[in-house]
């Protein structure tokens, strides 16, 4: 008798593990429209923080913060982003934007190369994936923050345009 090969059928799920209050925000429509908002949404998630961390916030389409996901924890100077982490909660709420936060322990808030590029990545997958990457968040100390889109580092659909007119 042959046996049959048995594959799992599995569930995934996300676990609500606290609440983070928000404030100063639209309250009409609860929506993260600037970046200080986006800012003081996860600043307590990076307080007293001896390493750096990464935690992507998933929005509906009216901008609303759905939920907020650490994806990745990693030393002093450094943070290893894998990028399918941080898509994996917007995916399972089926949010069609995100803006990812990372912090630098230094507390100094200008990006680095691996920024820069992680940031264009996470742009590209995001198009792929249909979830718009709405921020890139440094998060320094004492309120201090960079923010890829304020700066013009984020592009979306206009870069999109400009690479498929360059063919």
């Amino acid at each position: 008798m042959v046996e049959k090969k048995k594959v799992d059928v599995v569930r995934i799920e996300l676990v609500k593990e606290r609440e983070v209050s928000f404030e100063d925000y639209d309250i009409e429509k609860l929506r993260v429209s600037k970046p200080e908002y986006a800012v003081k949404l996860v600043s307590t998630l990076f307080e007293n923080s001896d390493r750096e961390k990464v935690y992507v916030c998933a929005l509906d389409t009216n901008k609303k913060p759905i939920n907020i996901s650490l994806v990745s924890m990693g030393g002093m100077n450094q943070c290893v982003i894998h990028i399918p982490e941080i898509f994996k909660a917007a995916i399972l709420a089926n949010c069609p934007n995100i803006i990812v936060f990372h912090n630098h322990v230094s507390g100094n808030i200008k990006p680095s190369n691996e920024d820069k590029v992680i940031t264009s990545r996470l742009e590209e997958a995001g198009e792929i994936l249909q979830i718009k990457l709405q921020d890139h968040i440094i998060v320094g100390k004492a309120g201090q923050f960079f923010s890829f889109k304020r700066e013009g580092l984020i592009y979306g659909k206009e870069k999109v345009a400009i690479v498929s007119s360059d063919l």
